[in-house]
């Protein structure tokens, strides 16, 4: 019996210690719900409202939240723009300005919005001036094996389709949502037809590269390998280069704003494994691209075979957009698109037809 009884008590003194904390811990638990719900705290919106989109207008700067906001205003917009009003319906803050904003130009603004708890959210974002008269252009012609050591670095050629302003539109390496690197236009009229020449790759060091400048009033500026003096030249800073297999490219009417055109191009073939796109980011650039009916495939989902098949394209040896009759040829497909010849290549010119051959 005694032998029982120190069995059973040391039983206890083990499980004891361990059931106490849990006692404890549940017991201040439900004592601090208590004194929250006695605060009204369980019930309070403690969360400042959540930023969804932004837009700029012709005199006016539009934000949406995810709730009603009850008070706002900023503090501050470079470059500098008169203020006028900050007007609040429901979940949209609307700043207005005592002047129009450049087309395309990118704005800085600090401004603040709060909901009717006060829970106050302080933002800082970058807005563009509204281009009401956007040129549209196509990407017609590029060359993603050009090296900046060659006497052929990489260049994206953009054809006019119909005059206006270019200031806003947005070229991206990828998709506006996700990219490897973008280039924002500045504010130009152009003319249907003209030609626009993004360089995406060169060598800041090389002579003949020295002189290279963006164009916004005239074509003849620039002094660089493949700038045209019948094209308008431009540098973009933030793109390394193009994928030389693989790439998915789009052009946007601004940073906010529409699909205008894209390009999808590959060497690679149909796999299990991201479809054979080689990597789970262009995987989903292309579906992106495929959803916005940027281009158009045999199937219910894109696979690289849809694409235009680049693998004989050189420096040289451009991707090409069909003209017939002098219109651009634009079914957002392959079909649209041939490899040119050695030493083919038509940037900041009419595009040849000639198809390489092996």
């Amino acid at each position: 019996m005694r032998s029982r009884s120190r069995r059973k008590s040391g039983w206890l003194a083990v499980i004891i210690p361990r059931v106490i904390p849990w006692v404890l811990l549940l017991s201040w638990s439900c004592s601090l719900d208590r004194a929250i719900d006695g605060l009204g705290l369980m019930e309070r919106d403690i969360h400042p409202p959540v930023l969804l989109e932004q837009q700029g207008f012709e005199d006016y700067f539009s934000f949406r939240f995810d709730e009603p906001i009850h008070s706002g205003g900023f503090s501050q917009i470079q470059p500098e723009l008169p203020f006028d009003s900050a007007d609040i319906s429901g979940t949209a803050l609307e700043i207005r300005l005592g002047q129009k904003t450049v087309p395309g130009r990118s704005y800085l603004l600090r401004a603040w919005v709060a909901d009717a708890e006060n829970n106050t959210l302080h933002f800082l974002v970058r807005v563009y001036g509204k281009n009401l008269y956007p040129a549209r252009l196509l990407i017609n012609e590029l060359n993603p094996e050009g090296s900046k050591s060659s006497n052929s670095p990489e260049v994206i050629e953009f054809y006019a389709e119909e005059g206006g302003n270019i200031g806003g539109l947005m070229f991206a390496v990828g998709t506006k949502e996700e990219n490897k690197g973008s280039f924002i236009f500045p504010p130009l009229d152009i003319a249907a037809g003209d030609f626009i020449l993004l360089h995406t790759r060169w060598d800041p060091s090389h002579k003949y590269d020295i002189e290279r400048v963006d164009e916004t009033d005239s074509k003849a500026r620039a002094r660089a390998r493949l700038s045209s003096n019948q094209a308008w030249d431009f540098w973009a800073d933030e793109i390394s280069g193009l994928s030389d297999t693989n790439g998915a490219l789009a052009l946007y009417q601004s940073p906010q704003g529409a699909l205008m055109d894209a390009v999808i191009y590959s060497t690679s073939v149909t796999a299990e494994r991201y479809r054979g796109w080689k990597t789970s980011y262009l995987e989903r650039q292309v579906d992106i691209l495929a959803d916005l009916g940027g281009w158009l495939g045999s199937g219910s989902s894109l696979v690289p075979e849809d694409a235009i098949r680049s693998k004989d394209s050189t420096g040289t040896r451009s991707l090409s957009r069909l003209h017939v009759d002098g219109k651009p040829v634009d079914t957002n497909s392959a079909a649209d698109w041939i490899i040119v010849p050695t030493r083919g290549y038509s940037f900041g010119a009419p595009n040849i037809l000639e198809r390489y051959s092996k």
